[in-house]
């Protein structure tokens, strides 16, 4: 009966969580869009901070609460879909079916059958529960991966949600681009600029990250807001990493590599950094106004 009630309340209070159980390796996907959309974190509207149940991609369950600004491990198991609507959740002796109504990306309805003590029904009614964005290691900025890596972090938060096309159309292709093949053809300025303004892309992305997650989140979640945003940031990334300063061979060497399907969504950044710190400029000042 004490078993009983204790699962009651966790379920009246819970989340579905992938973020504090799956490592940085990443497992193939389930074939399944129900088996990759159950994997996330889920709970009652405004306790999220409070308990939450755990479902992972390789089967594993735990219930969590939080005590003290930490978690911890209410009881544990594991879980297996045994039809499109359905899972058997097993935990120490006991085996529970979870029938599944509605499941989305960012809800999850259905009914908890316990099987402790006397057979139960429990309602569900959960929403996707919010997982910081985890901030690239410092030490590591400014290397090939860091686009790769947003990208997927953003898969593992949001199951079910396209990332920002910005990361790998953009981001990936340009930062493998002039670091692998321009680089090579560039003056030893050239050279050193394709490294401070690829380091410096992304630590002001990661600035952005760190000072709001929420908000980057958020941000994210809409792909030509987030590309207006990271295009803003090379206006200031190229000038103080001395785009003004390169010999005009370079200029013209970098630009020639640029698709022009990019540079044509992009034509207002590449205005500004012109006059911000390129030949605009100096055409604008060299003008014979009083």
């Amino acid at each position: 009966m004490q078993a009983q009630q204790i699962l009651r309340q966790w379920l009246c209070l819970t989340f579905l969580s992938v973020g504090l159980l799956i490592t940085s390796s990443e497992r193939v996907l389930a074939q399944s869009n129900f088996d990759f959309l159950i994997v996330g974190e889920w709970g009652e509207r405004g306790k999220c901070d409070s308990a939450r149940f755990v479902f992972t991609k390789d089967g594993r369950m735990q219930a969590l609460s939080k005590k003290r600004n930490q978690w911890i491990v209410h009881f544990g198991g594991s879980y297996v879909r045994t039809s499109s609507t359905s899972l058997t959740i097993k935990h120490n002796q006991f085996r529970d079916t979870f029938r599944i109504s509605r499941l989305t990306p960012t809800t999850l309805t259905g009914t908890w059958f316990i099987s402790i003590g006397h057979d139960e029904a429990i309602p569900i009614s959960w929403e996707r529960c919010f997982i910081s964005p985890e901030p690239y290691p410092e030490a590591s900025l400014g290397d090939l991966n860091y686009y790769v890596f947003r990208n997927r972090d953003f898969a593992k938060r949001n199951p079910g949600i396209k990332p920002p096309d910005y990361y790998i159309k953009f981001g990936d292709k340009y930062l493998r681009r002039f670091r692998l093949e321009v680089r090579p053809k560039l003056s030893k300025q050239g050279q050193a600029f394709v490294d401070r303004v690829g380091l410096d892309l992304q630590r002001r992305m990661e600035a952005k990250l760190r000072s709001d997650p929420l908000q980057f989140a958020e941000l994210e979640k809409d792909s030509a807001k987030f590309r207006k945003f990271a295009y803003e940031t090379h206006i200031a990334a190229y000038c103080e990493s001395g785009w003004g300063k390169l010999p005009r061979s370079d200029n013209r060497t970098i630009a020639r590599y640029v698709d022009v399907s990019d540079f044509g969504r992009g034509i207002g950044t590449s205005i500004s950094i012109s006059f911000k710190c390129g030949w605009l400029r100096d055409a604008w000042n060299s003008l014979p106004f009083p």
